[in-house]
């Protein structure tokens, strides 16, 4: 009788082989996890991964004193009011080694300037693919107006995903000048306990809707107010000056007060 298992820690991939319940055999591979990073074979380096070539940014937050971006592109994130280095409070051993803890006053990581993103993500005419995937862990422990994920662009001017306190989730996007935004039902997560989010929007159409995921389920999403007429704005509309951050908005009015990991 053959048994194997397998085991994926984020930085290390163990194989154990099983015959007749007894171990035979153990391989533990170390890797970084990163946009490209070397995959084994029980000996040898056999091949190359590459991740989704469209991965812009990757701020995993685990590292105490930086924000890292992982996906190789270099766009590390800097913070003046920081959020602090949480060693205890992470999704899983297996996720994550950390994660950062948001005070719900004035933390926030400065990801780039609106013209940047933009151009990677905005309007067509700025160079922008007018596509966006969102996705990161998040454990919610107090209130407050619209707490910021993640945003690109001004709060109003932009693309952003927030949540509230009903403990729903909140996209936005910017039509012909003016703040479109869609929500999910509340209480789609708890406070205090982690949940993986995820929202996805194509805006090559004004009639097309995000879809948002918690923990990998669908969430019905809803219009609120009038749908955007075009063209797209992009996020560069409130001027390139307006940062793009995790955990905050660019005016310091729609702070994260909790934990945030592996945000891309």
């Amino acid at each position: 009788h053959y048994s194997i298992s397998m085991a994926n820690s984020g930085s290390a991939f163990n194989t154990r082989l099983y015959v007749n319940g007894e171990l035979n055999d153990s391989v533990l591979r170390n890797y970084d996890l990163k946009k490209s990073f070397p995959s084994y074979n029980s000996t040898l380096v056999s091949d190359a991964y590459n991740s989704e070539i469209n991965l812009q940014g990757w701020w995993r937050l685990q590292t105490n004193g930086s924000f890292l971006d992982s996906s190789g592109n270099g766009r590390d994130g800097t913070a003046t009011d920081s959020p602090t280095y949480d060693s205890t409070n992470k999704p899983n051993n297996y996720i994550a080694e950390a994660s950062h803890d948001f005070d719900g006053v004035d933390d926030e990581i400065n990801i780039g300037t609106a013209a940047t993103w933009d151009s990677i993500i905005g309007k067509a005419s700025s160079g922008g693919s007018e596509k966006v995937t969102i996705a990161a862990w998040i454990r919610k422990t107090g209130g407050g107006t619209a707490p910021t994920i993640i945003r690109f662009g001004n709060d109003s001017d932009g693309i952003s995903l927030k949540s509230n306190v009903n403990e729903n989730l909140n996209f936005h996007a910017y039509w012909n000048s003016t703040n479109v935004s869609w929500q999910t039902p509340n209480g789609v997560f708890s406070e205090d306990e982690w949940v993986h989010v995820a929202a996805t929007y194509d805006a090559s159409s004004k009639d097309n809707d995000p879809k948002i995921y918690v923990n990998g389920v669908a969430q019905t999403v809803s219009l609120i107010g009038s749908r955007g007429t075009a063209p797209y704005s992009g996020i560069v509309a409130g001027g390139d000056s307006d940062e793009c951050a995790i955990g905050n908005a660019s005016t310091i009015n729609r702070q994260w007060n909790g934990q945030l990991a592996d945000v891309s």
